[in-house]
């Protein structure tokens, strides 16, 4: 009786998680991952030898990468739950904090109070911003939703971290439909407003 009962809830459990995120169903996901931001780049070509002696090669992922995507996965995992993936169009937002060189200090000395009144607030500079989107999209994959095609809408920035602001990324996972009424709610191009 016991298993029977905890198969019960199990199931009623799963039940209640996919009507929460089902059709019609508004939905939002936001964290944080500590860290520095790594992009999603080329694969790098190894040369191997098989069993039988023949040389080939192998492609691989740079263990940075590798490690970043295990992070940000466990934090989306996290803050997902249990939940199944979502099936539907997804809007995601992301906002990379990247450390300032120390150029951007008065006198070469990172402190408080001692940025300089001309240091950027974006990054412009590598690593490019679809890569860094790539990874974070991949870690997801999966988790959040079932494959980071159904990502239709998107938006990301490259910043420096300011005094008291820890490097990383923050993610915000919402339905698509519900960005699109809630942000695009304005009159076609050819109608008038008056």
């Amino acid at each position: 009786m016991k298993d029977g009962r905890q198969d019960d809830m199990q199931i009623r459990k799963t039940d209640e998680s996919k009507t929460s995120v089902g059709a019609g169903a508004a939905f939002c996901v936001k964290f944080h991952v500590p860290g520095l931001p790594v992009a999603k780049g080329n694969l790098k070509t190894v040369p191997i030898r098989r069993a039988d002696g023949t040389p080939t090669t192998r492609m691989i992922e740079s263990q940075h990468v590798t490690e970043w995507v295990a992070t940000v996965r466990t934090a989306a995992a996290a803050a997902y739950g249990d939940r199944p993936p979502l099936e539907g169009p997804v809007f995601v937002a992301a906002v990379f904090r990247f450390p300032r060189p120390k150029s951007h200090f008065r006198g070469n000395k990172p402190g408080p109070g001692r940025l300089r009144l001309d240091a950027p607030k974006y990054v412009i500079t590598r690593p490019d911003r679809d890569k860094l989107e790539r990874a974070i999209m991949d870690a997801m994959q999966g988790v959040i939703f079932r494959d980071d095609a159904q990502v239709a809408v998107g938006m990301s920035a490259k910043v420096y971290a300011n005094d008291g602001e820890v490097t990383g990324v923050k993610i915000m996972v919402i339905d698509a439909e519900q960005f699109l009424l809630g942000c695009l709610d304005f009159p076609d191009a050819g109608s008038s407003s008056g």
